[in-house]
């Protein structure tokens, strides 16, 4: 699981930027964690490189193009950062030079048990006269108004799933689940080389089946068995095998996500995977077929476009699993 996304990372499409005292580090790590989990992308300064200057980065970052808001974690310690309180200046002029809606600014209220609301707040910056003026109260209030904002409490477990629920509704361009999948399903598999997955069980000794990930392309990933399962005809008599091994290799809450997403893999997939990953003990079918003439993978991993003929011989069958991403790894999580 990441940690943060570095300034190239999260400057590539829309982010946030989180605002907060080092004073507070502690609990706010422990919701910029919660929210790069469930992808969105969130720019905090653990991607800050010591040696450049903080206030120039800062205002880069708030005024950049795809930053889409502000999550400010709001307490004593943080009103009173002098780098704090220039984030917020920055944010309310960006939040001004943009279209209406289109910016959003959040708070996340950390009280320490003096009260800290947003009448707190306000009345700290409209009165607290050595380190605001009232041009600061004016940016304050711009940014963070009674009418466009909404604040959680920093230690409420309920407000975290709020405060995600807030980003998905409006600003959900800011989130990256597909990019966060990956990296989870990364973290889970079964092997340090390649991205390996348990899924599944076939034979009398139902032995635990193992997937290889070949290829990710938008919001799915494609899963290539490591093993040959059986000898079969290919085409038809290929199609209705794998339509049974669904049904008796795997839970019923998988085969209702697996139905019709287990198939055989392309000529065009095949070459563009190494021999040594397509390589087996036997010939295995593909599903390119011209006629009865069906392309084959040979034992040494190469592709034969030219094939055999499907209603002579049988040939090894190989599934491949694609399925979104999200609902793959909602499957294999536990595994």
């Amino acid at each position: 699981m990441r940690d943060f996304y570095t300034t190239e990372e999260a400057t590539k499409e829309a982010f946030l930027f989180v605002s907060y005292s080092h004073n507070d580090q502690e609990i706010v790590k422990e919701w910029v964690d919660f929210l790069i989990d469930q992808g969105v992308r969130v720019w905090w300064d653990k991607a800050f490189l010591g040696g450049d200057d903080w206030e120039t980065i800062a205002q880069d970052l708030l005024s950049h193009e795809n930053c889409s808001g502000i999550l400010f974690f709001a307490s004593e310690n943080a009103i009173q950062s002098s780098n704090v309180a220039k984030e917020w200046r920055t944010a309310a002029k960006t939040k001004e030079n943009r279209a209406e809606g289109v910016f959003y600014p959040q708070i996340i209220m950390i009280d320490n048990g003096n009260g800290i609301d947003y009448k707190f707040l306000t009345n700290y910056v409209k009165k607290t006269e050595e380190l605001f003026s009232d041009d600061d109260y004016d940016d304050f209030r711009s940014l963070f108004g009674k009418k466009d904002h909404i604040y959680y409490v920093a230690d409420k477990t309920t407000d975290k799933e709020a405060l995600l629920y807030t980003i998905k509704k409006i600003a959900p361009h800011a989130m990256d689940e597909y990019g966060i999948i990956q990296d989870k399903l990364a973290d889970i598999s079964n092997s340090v080389k390649d991205t390996i997955f348990k899924l599944g069980t076939y034979g009398t000794g139902e032995r635990p089946l193992l997937w290889r990930q070949i290829s990710v392309s938008d919001n799915e990933t494609t899963l290539l068995c490591q093993d040959v399962l059986t000898d079969d005809f290919g085409g038809q008599k290929a199609t209705e095998w794998l339509e049974s091994f669904t049904e008796s290799a795997f839970s019923l809450d998988e085969q209702s996500a697996l139905q019709g997403k287990i198939r055989l893999l392309t000529v065009n997939e095949a070459e563009n995977i190494s021999d040594e990953a397509l390589s087996a003990s036997k010939i295995w079918w593909l599903a390119d077929c011209e006629g009865n003439l069906q392309s084959v993978v040979r034992e040494d991993g190469t592709v034969y476009k030219g094939g055999y003929n499907n209603k002579l011989y049988q040939k090894g069958i190989r599934p491949v699993i694609t399925l979104d991403s999200i609902e793959l790894y909602s499957i294999v999580k536990n595994k």
